[in-house]
Parts: structure tokens; C-alpha cells; sequence
């Protein structure tokens, strides 16, 4: 397992690797976040600062979603820390999620 910090703006310190909460992923926009998510090993964890993260999700044959075991934590669902993923940009109601 390999832990992941994420941040709808990025870490404030360089490199912005995920490696701790001060070097967070740029995570906000959807591009950003899908090619986290295509990158996960089996059983990662996700820390999530607080803020708005967009996905597009999962496509059938297109895009895959997290592998199985990953772990997602939130900052929170109340409140000004709270963390929220929006699923953006979907055309499908049968083949995307």
C-alpha cells in the first residue's frame, strides 16, 4: 500500500509528489485527477484535503476507475473542510459511472 496526498490546487512544497500532505498531487480538475487514478497500485490510499474534485469516472473498454482495495478518506462531508468529488462531463447513462 502506498499512501497518496491530494489537493484541489497542489502541495505548497516542490516536488508535488503525493508523498506527504505539504507535497500533494494537483488534484482538482478532472484531467489531473483521472491520470492519478490510472496510475494506482492495488490496495493505495487516497488522502483528500479539503475542496471540490472532478472525475469523469468509469467508462466501459475507455476508463478505469481505482483498482480494488484502494481507500479514498476525505477531509470531511460538513462544513468548509469538507472534500467532494463531482463526476463531470458524462454522456452515458448505461456505460459510464
Amino acid at each position: 500500500m502506498q499512501p497518496h496526498w491530494l489537493s484541489p490546487t497542489g502541495g505548497y512544497l516542490e516536488p508535488r509528489d503525493g508523498s506527504n500532505p505539504l507535497q500533494a498531487l494537483l488534484a482538482g480538475p478532472a484531467d489531473a485527477m483521472d491520470a492519478i487514478v490510472k496510475t494506482n497500485n492495488y490496495y493505495d490510499c487516497f488522502f483528500y484535503a479539503p475542496g471540490e474534485y472532478e472525475t469523469r469516472g468509469w467508462k466501459y473498454q475507455e476508463r478505469s476507475t481505482a483498482n480494488p482495495g484502494c481507500k479514498h478518506v476525505g477531509s470531511g462531508s460538513e462544513g468548509s473542510a469538507k472534500t467532494t468529488l463531482k463526476l463531470v462531463d458524462i454522456w452515458q447513462s448505461f456505460s459510464e459511472e
